[in-house]
């Protein structure tokens, strides 16, 4: 078990072994239109919202939900998996228990392979046991790191890292109309946060096949410009090209006819430059 929920987030989530029984599947995954999960990034003040804006129940016994961060999604109550919408991805099987595994996607270079690493109990929000299942999204033939989900029952989503390192950490719930911690932002009012400070996000998902979500924040009115580039420093994309005003912004990237490997993608303003680093598998 990771030992960073005490270091990182102490107020928020304690781990230890309860012995509770264990709890309903679909409870790992809220879906009730309405809910709503504030995340914090680790690297600055700097908050992401989930909404669920939509859930529709088909005859098929699933759910079909649009959210704010991920898109549209699927929940199949007969069979307790979660999938995206737009690719088919498998993302979750929510009955799954330490050291199951199931496939993600298969890929033309790599196939993306999900394994619950552990299952644990814990108090989160100081009053709440839960049980939480940390999932390790890798390259089943490499064994490379590409993700880890913690999922916690009736919660959801709650710490998401990148390569080892926290992206998004919880920091409040409503879920079927009851709060927990912290929610900033007031979406009955559509009230938003002014960035304070310039920010090149990490894209999502990376790596990547068809397309991925490339977020940035401009605390002031500028000029910004968004490019991708080889690893020779040769420019393939210009994806944003324009005046801005200040505030937080997300653009797709279809890479389409590049090859797979290592780019980067670089934001440039009057006032700053700053590049990460993206990869395609095809």
């Amino acid at each position: 078990m990771k030992i960073f929920f005490n270091v990182l987030i102490p107020l928020l989530i304690t781990c230890q072994y309860l012995h509770s029984q264990s709890p309903e599947p679909l409870s790992f995954y809220p879906h009730h239109k309405g809910d709503i999960w504030e995340y914090r990034e680790p690297t600055g003040p700097y908050f992401e919202q989930n909404r669920i804006l939509e859930d529709s129940l088909h005859t098929d016994g699933r759910y079909y939900l649009e959210t704010t961060m991920w898109g549209k999604m699927i929940v199949d109550t007969s069979t307790n998996e979660v999938f995206r919408y737009a690719t088919s991805y498998l993302q979750y099987k929510l009955d799954a228990d330490s050291g199951d595994t199931w496939i993600v996607f298969r890929g033309t270079y790599y196939t993306r392979q999900a394994i619950v690493i552990d299952v644990f109990d814990a108090y989160i929000f100081g009053n709440n046991p839960v049980q939480i299942k940390m999932i390790d999204y890798v390259d089943s033939a490499s064994g490379l790191l590409f993700e880890t989900d913690y999922l916690a029952s009736g919660f959801g989503l709650i710490q998401q890292d990148f390569c080892n390192m926290p992206a998004l950490i919880i920091r409040g719930t409503l879920i079927n109309g009851v709060q927990h911690g912290i929610i900033t932002l007031d979406v009955r009012e559509n009230a938003t946060l002014t960035p304070t400070k310039f920010s090149l996000h990490q894209n999502y998902p990376n790596p990547f096949n068809s397309s991925t979500i490339i977020k940035y924040d401009i605390p002031v009115s500028t000029d910004v410009i968004l490019e991708v580039y080889n690893v020779i420093g040769q420019k393939v994309y210009t994806l944003v090209d324009k005046f801005v005003r200040a505030g937080s912004y997300q653009t797709t990237f279809n890479p389409n006819n590049l090859t797979s490997g290592v780019y980067y993608y670089k934001l440039t303003t009057n006032k700053i430059t700053k590049t990460n680093k993206l990869i395609i598998l095809k």
